[in-house]
C-alpha cells in the first residue's frame, strides 16, 4: 500500500504525500481483504519515504548512518575497557615472569601483548559463568514451565511435545552462547547492534515516536548522542588556535538550535496559540448567541479569522458550515407552517444567505488546498440539505456527484454508501439506492474482525426494512429464514 501511495504521481515521489494524506490514501491503496485502517506503515523508513519523498530518503540514510556510528562508538568504548584490563594483566604477568635483578629478556616479556590477549580470549571463548548458567536455567524453567502449564492440553501429543522440547533446548543453547565471553568479534557485534536497532524501527510501535511533535526531537537527540564521537584527550588537543576552532564548532549546533527555536515560535507556536485563542472566543460568543443575534455573527467572524491564522485547521471550516446550515434548517422548519404573508422579507432572505455562507466556507477551504474526505462528506450533506430546503435539483445532483467521488476515495467505508443510498432513495431512484444499501451491508460484514466498526444493529434493521430484503447473515453464521 505504501508503494502505491508513494508512486501515485511524480509529485508524491519527490515531496511525498504528507503524514495526514497518507491516512486518507490508505483507504484506496490497501489490500481489499485487509479490514484494518492504520495511520502509519508501522515502519520508520517506509513512513519517511512515502510521506516526505526525497527528504524521507535523506532522513532514513541519516538515521542508519547514526545507528552505525553509535554501534561503533559503543564497541570502541567496550574495546578500550577490555584493552586496559588486558594490558594491566600483561604487565603483571611479565613482572612475575622476570626476576627483579635478571636483566635478560624473558619469553613472557618478549611476547607481544596482543598475542597474550588473543590467547586469553580464546581460552575463555564459549564459557559460561556458573552464576549466569544458573540464571539461564531458572529463566527457562519459569518461561517454558508456565507455557507448558497453560498449554498442557495442546502439547499432549508427541509431535507437539517434541516441538516444545526442541524449542526449550534451542533457547538454552542460544542464550548460553549469547552470555558467553568473546563469542563474536567486536565488528560482528557492532553489526548486530545496528541490525537490532534497524529491526526495531522497521516493525514496532516505536516508529510513532518519530512523527509526534512532543517526542520526535527527544528521539532524534538520543540517536544523535549515541552516534557522537569521543571528546579528544586534552593532552593531544594540539595548538591553542585549533582548540579555539573546535570550541567554535561546538557552539555552532547550539546556536543553530536557538535560531531554529526562535523561528519555530515565530512561525508556528505563536500563530497556533492565536488560532486557539480565536476558537475559544468563538465558543464564548456562540454560548451568548441566545441573548443576541450579534453574538452569533461574532462567532462566525471569529471562526473565519481563525482560518488565516496558524496552520490549516479543517475544524475552522467545518464549524462555520455546520453553524450556518443549522441556522438555515432551523428557520426553514420554524417557518414551514407560517403563511408567507406573515413572514418578514429579511427573515426569508436569511435562509438562502446562511446556506450561501456555508457553501462559501467550503469554497475557501478548497482554494487553500484543504481537501479532506471529512470536509467533502460534510459538503455533500450540505448540498443535499440545500437542495431539500431550496427545492433545487442542481444541488441534489452536486451532492450525489461528491458522494460518488467519496466512494472512490474511500471504497471500504460503508457510511459513505449509506449516505448516498439515503439520498438516492429520497430522489426516487430506489433501484440504485437498493444496490448501494446492499454494498454498504457487504462492506460492514467484511469488518467482522473488528465488530465495533461494523454497522450498528439499529441502522442495519432500518436499511433492511426499507429495502424489504431478508437479513443478510454476517460471515461465518448459517442463518435460515
Amino acid at each position: 500500500a505504501s508503494a502505491r501511495i508513494a508512486t501515485q504521481s511524480p509529485q508524491s515521489m519527490m515531496i511525498g504525500v504528507g503524514p495526514t494524506q497518507w491516512n486518507e490514501d490508505y483507504h484506496w491503496a490497501k489490500n481489499p481483504l485487509n479490514p484494518e485502517e492504520v495511520r502509519s506503515a508501522h515502519n520508520v523508513f517506509v513512513d519517511f519515504i512515502s510521506m516526505l519523498g526525497v527528504g524521507g530518503w535523506a532522513w532514513s540514510l541519516l538515521l542508519v548512518a547514526w545507528l552505525s556510528q553509535g554501534s561503533r562508538q559503543a564497541m570502541m568504548r567496550l574495546g578500550e575497557t577490555a584493552g586496559v584490563s588486558s594490558s594491566e594483566a600483561g604487565r603483571d604477568d611479565a613482572t612475575e615472569a622476570a626476576p627483579p635483578h635478571d636483566h635478560r629478556p624473558s619469553a613472557a616479556a618478549a611476547a607481544p601483548a596482543s598475542d597474550k590477549t588473543n590467547k586469553a580470549q580464546s581460552s575463555t571463548a564459549l564459557t559460561v559463568e556458573p552464576g549466569d548458567l544458573a540464571f539461564i536455567i531458572a529463566m527457562l524453567i519459569a518461561l517454558f514451565g508456565t507455557d507448558l502449564w497453560i498449554r498442557a492440553m495442546s502439547t499432549g501429543t508427541p509431535e507437539r511435545f517434541l516441538i516444545w522440547s526442541m524449542g526449550m533446548m534451542g533457547a538454552f543453547f542460544v542464550t548460553s552462547v549469547l552470555v558467553s565471553r568473546h563469542w563474536l568479534p567486536r565488528s560482528v557485534t557492532g553489526l548486530a547492534l545496528v541490525a537490532g536497532a534497524a529491526t526495531i524501527l522497521v516493525h514496532a510501535q516505536i516508529e510513532m515516536t518519530f512523527f509526534q511533535a512532543s517526542s520526535a526531537p527527544l528521539a532524534w537527540i538520543i540517536v544523535a548522542a549515541a552516534a557522537a564521537k569521543h571528546t579528544e584527550d586534552e593532552n593531544t588537543a594540539g595548538p591553542e588556535d585549533g582548540s579555539q576552532r573546535r570550541w567554535a564548532w561546538r557552539l555552532l549546533p547550539g546556536a543553530a538550535m536557538v535560531v531554529a527555536g526562535i523561528a519555530f515560535i515565530a512561525t508556528t507556536a505563536a500563530p497556533l496559540a492565536r488560532q486557539q485563542e480565536l476558537l475559544a472566543d468563538a465558543e464564548t460568543a456562540l454560548r451568548r448567541s441566545r441573548q443576541s443575534w450579534n453574538h452569533f455573527n461574532e462567532a462566525l467572524a471569529l471562526l473565519q479569522a481563525a482560518e488565516t491564522v496558524g496552520p490549516h485547521n479543517q475544524d475552522c471550516y467545518a464549524w462555520q458550515a455546520r453553524l450556518s446550515l443549522e441556522v438555515a434548517a432551523t428557520l426553514h422548519a420554524q417557518l414551514g407552517d407560517v403563511p408567507p404573508a406573515q413572514i418578514r422579507p429579511e427573515t426569508l432572505q436569511e435562509i438562502p444567505r446562511q446556506l450561501a455562507l456555508a457553501l462559501a466556507v467550503h469554497d475557501r477551504a478548497a482554494q487553500r488546498g484543504i481537501d479532506s474526505p471529512a470536509l467533502r462528506a460534510q459538503l455533500a450533506f450540505l448540498l443535499a440539505q440545500t437542495g431539500r430546503i431550496l427545492q433545487s435539483d442542481f444541488h441534489y445532483e452536486q451532492a450525489l456527484s461528491i458522494m460518488h467521488e467519496l466512494s472512490g476515495r474511500r471504497p471500504y467505508a460503508w457510511q459513505d454508501r449509506v449516505q448516498m443510498a439515503d439520498l438516492l432513495w429520497q430522489r426516487g431512484r430506489k433501484e440504485e439506492a437498493t444496490e448501494a444499501y446492499h454494498a454498504a451491508i457487504g462492506l460492514s460484514d467484511a469488518l467482522y474482525l473488528e465488530p465495533t466498526r461494523m454497522m450498528p444493529a439499529l441502522e442495519r434493521r432500518r436499511i433492511e426494512t426499507r429495502i424489504a430484503a431478508k437479513p443478510v447473515a454476517p460471515p461465518g453464521n448459517d442463518l435460515t429464514p
